[in-house]
């Protein structure tokens, strides 16, 4: 579920808060190992008193003593049969499970490939460009790491991706195989902070009985359909809300990407709405309508309900066409040199993310004018972002003269 196509969770539709920041610089988008910490403090104390226009998503602080949680219940502590490097950036490397039997690995084929193609999946570095937007957009070029909500997870890519660097991680997900692979990536990365839960997220809590529709070589594509009393089914469901989710934390991103039931999460996210827990999201709306219970919608009407709730829409220019299946996997692309890449031996290239950020702020969407079927011919994917936290966006990106930008450094090691 979830990454290149969600899967459907249900149309019936705490962890410890890591202190550490976003530091905005200009060299390489890097995470600290936990032996690194320490000399991390004087050294990014340092850099900011330097370069203080040239600060950079740094620094994955890991808490020790704070184990990882699952709800999954799927069977008891696993390993992990077959794994991949994962390049968050070129500093940034981990093995991420990507099956626990063979047949998950032809499941997953679509999503495997890019991963083992490119080092990682590229719409996980949209969200990690939306954090450094979000960082960079701060006065003191600091934003604290809150928590990351994955609804859709699938395999987990993003969830890891954010993990590693620093982020306490929710990830919800309903396919038992996803949730197992899941597991895999959390054993044999025991820092990583992942709330793992094997639910539905609906508009409201309970029970259901479901079967699973897959896509083809590409469980991303799974949708979750629940069946009547007497009919034959493949597992028992927990739905839960995305209020009972959250509680009340602080979300710096969520990633909704579901096949179908974004309205229903969007309904169970009254008090997150409410007290302005969520500061940015990253919806797929690729469906031509939306249940939640006996309420179908359009697109345009979830837009608008996000925009009554204090937040700027935006377009996410980089779809699934561009990043999945416009390319080959030798084809050098701007989201390769946005935070470095260890396959092409790039750094971080700070030109890159400016521009890329100044991309997303000037396409704004009318929701009045809202076109979904327009839309889809150049995205699938809409940018939330809290309005406060956008206007700032705005003055920094849009509105103040360009930094002075010097060349990237290219001799950055693991």
């Amino acid at each position: 579920m979830g990454e290149s196509g969600g899967a459907l969770m249900v149309s019936l539709s705490p962890l410890c808060r890591l202190s550490a920041f976003l530091a905005i610089a200009l060299v390489t988008l890097g995470d600290l190992t936990p032996a690194q910490v320490a000399l991390a403090d004087a050294t990014v104390a340092a850099h900011q008193q330097q370069q203080a226009h040239h600060r950079i998503l740094d620094r994955a602080h890991h808490p020790r003593g704070i184990s990882n949680k699952t709800i999954s219940g799927v069977g008891e502590d696993v390993t992990c049969k077959h794994s991949t490097p994962y390049d968050t950036t070129p500093n940034v490397r981990f093995p991420m499970c990507t099956g626990q039997t063979d047949q998950d690995l032809k499941n997953g084929m679509s999503i495997i490939n890019l991963i083992s193609s490119r080092g990682y999946l590229p719409t996980c570095r949209i969200m990690q460009l939306m954090l450094w937007m979000a960082g960079t957009a701060h006065d003191n070029g600091m934003l604290a790491k809150e928590t990351f909500v994955d609804i859709g997870a699938n395999i987990g890519s993003c969830s890891v991706h954010m993990a590693s660097l620093g982020f306490s991680v929710i990830s919800a997900e309903p396919v038992p195989e996803h949730v197992r692979t899941i597991r895999g990536s959390i054993s044999i990365n025991p820092s990583f902070q992942i709330d793992l839960q094997h639910i539905g997220v609906s508009e409201r809590e309970g029970n259901i009985k479901a079967n699973f529709g897959h896509g083809a070589r590409n469980w991303g594509a799974t949708e979750f359909h629940e069946v009547g009393a007497n009919e034959t089914f493949e597992t028992e469901l927990h739905l839960r809300t995305l209020d009972q989710i959250i509680g009340t934390r602080r979300v710096s991103l969520m990633k909704v990407d579901c096949e179908g039931c974004e309205w229903a999460a969007i309904l169970g996210a009254k008090r997150a709405f409410l007290h302005r827990r969520i500061q940015m999201i990253k919806i797929e709306l690729v469906q031509p309508s939306y249940t939640a219970g006996n309420d179908t919608v359009s697109a345009q009407h979830i837009l608008q309900h996000l925009h009554d709730r204090n937040f700027d829409l935006y377009v996410d220019h980089w779809n699934e066409q561009n990043l999945y299946f416009g390319k080959r996997g030798n084809d050098v692309m701007d989201i390769d040199r946005m935070f470095g890449s260890a396959k092409f031996k790039l750094s971080s290239d700070l030109r890159v993310l400016h521009d890329s950020a100044r991309l997303i702020l000037n396409n704004p969407i009318n929701v009045t004018n809202f076109n979904q079927r327009a839309f889809m011919q150049k995205s699938t994917d809409i940018i939330a972002i809290e309005r406060t936290l956008s206007d700032r966006m705005k003055r920094r990106f849009l509105q103040r003269h360009p930094v002075a930008l010097v060349a990237p450094n290219t001799n950055s090691t693991r």
